[in-house]
């Protein structure tokens, strides 16, 4: 979806720092890539959805005060390669998303991306790996696919922007043995399916090359991992539909 009035995208970039991480990184790199009237705000806050919310907040107001189209964010642990900005914004263009998140793996030796596809069937989100990911296009969707927000672009001429915040859900049920389990839902998760539910068009993309920052660096440059699938799901729909379709086809689940 482009910007209303057709204009140059504005682009809104947020740092969020939290538990002692700074933006320093994101910072440095980004002093090549920002163009003039883009804005980079960056907050400290213990509560992740918060901080976002502090960013997303500000940023909606601008978006009316200032003409802001898109938002982007960039965890602290996160660090993207070359103009990755502007990555996102030509995929974004490209497949007319309104949300578009970069891939990146968790940080374990186990391969398993914190991007994932919504299993209603067992009210759990199956995982995507690094080995899955690069048996997909390089810029993809899914059905009921959910997000991460370490590395996203949101077009703000989505309709319903302004309905749209960050939150985690938590709350117990019953397992197969009537045993009681907690389960909880990211805020990242929850906002790309809050957006998905609203109509929004979701893609995840490996063009934007990053590492995801813990005691080791966990990257996208190629397919690596100990897992070809979620080991939580031996029933993996996303390594069926790829197995189906064949590799670097657009993927289509019903």
């Amino acid at each position: 979806m482009e910007p209303s009035n057709g204009q140059e995208p504005k682009v809104f970039i947020a740092l969020p720092s939290y538990n002692g991480q700074s933006a320093s990184k994101q910072l440095y790199s980004l002093s090549a890539i920002v163009k003039k009237g883009w804005l980079v705000a960056s907050t400290e806050f213990s509560s992740l959805a918060h901080s976002f919310n502090r960013m997303w907040a500000d940023c909606l107001n601008r978006k009316r005060t200032e003409g802001f189209t898109h938002f982007v964010m960039c965890h602290a642990d996160i660090v993207p390669a070359g103009n990755w900005i502007q990555t996102l914004l030509d995929e974004m263009k490209t497949h007319d998303a309104d949300i578009i998140s970069a891939i990146s793996p968790i940080k374990d030796h186990l391969g398993i991306t914190s991007t994932g596809r919504m299993r209603p069937d067992v009210k759990c989100i199956e995982r995507f790996t690094m080995r899955q990911v690069y048996q997909l296009p390089e810029t993809f969707t899914f059905p009921d696919i959910v997000l991460n927000t370490g590395c996203m672009c949101v077009n703000l001429a989505f309709p319903f922007v302004e309905q749209l915040f960050f939150r985690f859900q938590d709350w117990i049920e019953k397992n197969e043995k009537g045993e009681f389990v907690a389960r909880t839902v990211s805020e990242d998760w929850l906002f790309s399916a809050d957006a998905a539910s609203m109509g929004a068009k979701l893609y995840a993309t490996r063009k934007v090359k990053l590492e995801h920052i813990g005691t080791m660096h966990f990257g996208t440059h190629g397919p690596w991992g100990q897992c070809q699938r979620d080991p939580n799901f031996p029933d993996s729909v996303i390594d069926q539909a790829i197995q189906l379709q064949g590799p670097q086809k657009q993927i289509i689940v019903p």
